[in-house]
């Protein structure tokens, strides 16, 4: 198995605490992010406790990401995660103030979803070799 640096290591664990913490806020109900997520998925709305399943979801793989075992399938699963968010959001016209290319607050949280996503199939990639 070949030795993971340091700074890896402090991508997975970063990566793990954002999603255990955003997780948390989702499953406590305090999320600010409660009223995007439910305009740009309004499914989630319509499940019972849609955001508290979501906020499970992220939970799960955000500690996922701490063992081996299932880190590589964790990294994924953000992966695809983020992706849907990220188009989610990405087309809906609020992402766009005043319009394109400025961005606006949930058009921030796209840019900041790719690099989330590019850290998890990092992570997802990283585990699979070894």
């Amino acid at each position: 198995m070949p030795k993971k640096d340091s700074a890896y290591q402090l991508l997975k664990w970063a990566l793990a605490l954002v999603f255990l913490w955003f997780g948390l806020l989702k499953l406590f109900d305090v999320s600010p992010v409660k009223d995007l997520v439910f305009t740009a998925t309004p499914f989630l709305k319509s499940l019972p406790y849609g955001f508290t399943i979501l906020g499970i979801f992220e939970i799960l793989v955000g500690a996922g990401l701490l063992w081996r075992r299932t880190a590589y399938a964790s990294g994924i699963l953000i992966a695809i995660h983020l992706v849907i968010a990220s188009f989610s959001v990405l087309f809906l016209s609020a992402a766009w103030m005043p319009s394109f290319p400025f961005l606006s607050i949930p058009g921030e949280f796209v840019v900041k979803n790719a690099v989330l996503a590019a850290a998890a199939w990092m992570v997802a990639k990283t585990e699979r070799k070894s």
